[in-house]
């Protein structure tokens, strides 16, 4: 898992739980907005796992605003958590053997 929060115990519960069902995961801190944060936390993932599989991006920037509500500065920073994020996401994964990737909106994150 790539996030921008710190790490803490509801993540550490999470993994946990996955480690529980036979599965195995780590938590890499980075902001999607920055190109060369999700390169390195991407870079980390393959050094524990070997290789990704798959990407699931559903980056969302919370601000319980209306968009007509919103300063200029909010709407950009939750526009460039999808544009750019995606954009990273989608580079830093383009020489890499897929077998899916996978886009969620922001509104299907939350749920």
């Amino acid at each position: 898992m790539i996030g921008h929060s710190d790490f803490d115990n509801e993540k550490q519960n999470k993994i946990d739980h996955l480690i529980s069902l036979g599965g195995d995961a780590i938590y890499v801190k980075a902001d999607i907005t920055d190109h060369t944060q999700i390169k390195i936390g991407f870079n980390s993932v393959i050094e524990k796992f070997g290789n990704i599989n798959g990407v699931i991006h559903s980056a969302m920037y919370l601000h319980d605003k209306l968009i007509v509500n919103m300063t200029r500065n909010d709407f950009i920073k939750a526009l460039n958590t999808k544009t750019l994020g995606c954009f990273n996401v989608g580079d830093v994964c383009r020489k890499m053997k897929l077998d899916f990737m996978v886009f969620f909106s922001s509104i299907e994150s939350y749920l």
